[in-house]
């Protein structure tokens, strides 16, 4: 025993990881790292997700959410309820290679208000 253990979730499309019941009770980080010292539970919970696109006009501009930087069009899934921040780094870039016009000095301001997830509704505030 006494071994270290990596534990990587895969989520699968149409589905949103919660947390974990079990020896990690509440957390939400999909992966864990811990010292196998004795038997543990690890009961992972998961939601239906609706697929919800990121997109910008013109395409390829650096888009963010929850932290993360991606170049769009960029495909989350997230469950019914669930609140992402949503928002465009400043200045936004147009991905290398990538057609149509150029945008220097393109600016957005992050989105402050988190955003509600309803279905059927599209997004609340």
């Amino acid at each position: 025993m006494n071994t270290t253990v990596i534990v990587e979730l895969y989520v699968p499309p149409g589905l949103a990881f919660l947390k974990w019941l079990g020896a990690f009770s509440g957390s939400t980080a999909p992966a864990l790292q811990f010292t196998l010292d004795g038997p543990k539970v690890l009961q992972p919970v998961f939601a239906i997700a609706d697929a919800i696109t990121l997109n910008t006009s013109p395409p390829n501009l650096q888009v963010t959410a929850d932290g993360l930087t991606f170049f769009a069009p960029v495909t989350y899934y997230w469950a019914e309820g669930s609140q992402h921040t949503v928002g465009a780094p400043g200045p936004s870039a147009i991905k290398s290679g990538a057609s149509g016009p150029s945008v220097p000095g393109a600016t957005e301001a992050p989105s402050t208000t988190p955003t509600r997830l309803r279905r059927g509704g599209g997004p609340s505030r």
